[in-house]
């Protein structure tokens, strides 16, 4: 979730379902590829998100205090297509995914934020291929 801020209601919301965890320097949050299992949290520390072989269309980000991670693939239900990584210790709430949809089903304010934040990150990734593939990219109007 890359530059969306968590509203103060949402983080609440999301804190009060969760389950805190630790990681330490290197350790995984989930790879590529593995079924989703829930969200991340970040409340100290920070992880890195990777697509990997894939540099050109989901540049490495680093994602610090007030990120979620995981969520596409907790709420769509596929496995995760990035790896996270924790590259300073970390503090985290995970959400497991039925804890999060129950969550959006019963909660019409965090279920419209979170569909913001999804919609930001589907925004982002769709300029990033544009620019990094412009010959094969075609843009739907």
């Amino acid at each position: 979730m890359p530059g969306k801020k968590l509203s103060p209601e949402l983080n609440k919301a999301l804190h009060a379902a969760s389950k805190p965890m630790k990681k330490k320097k290197g350790d995984l949050l989930f790879r590529a590829g593995e079924q989703a299992r829930g969200a991340f949290l970040v409340k100290r520390g920070k992880v890195q998100l990777q697509l990997e072989g894939a540099a050109e269309l989901y540049p490495t980000r680093m994602l610090g205090p007030g990120s979620l991670v995981g969520l596409p693939a907790t709420v769509s239900g596929e496995p995760y297509s990035l790896t996270a990584e924790a590259v300073q210790d970390c503090q985290l709430d995970f959400i497991a995914r039925k804890d999060l949809l129950a969550l959006l089903q019963n909660n019409t304010t965090a279920a419209l934020q979170i569909l913001q934040i999804l919609s930001e990150e589907i925004y982002q990734m769709r300029n990033t291929a544009k620019k990094a593939l412009p010959d094969q990219y075609e843009t739907v109007q």
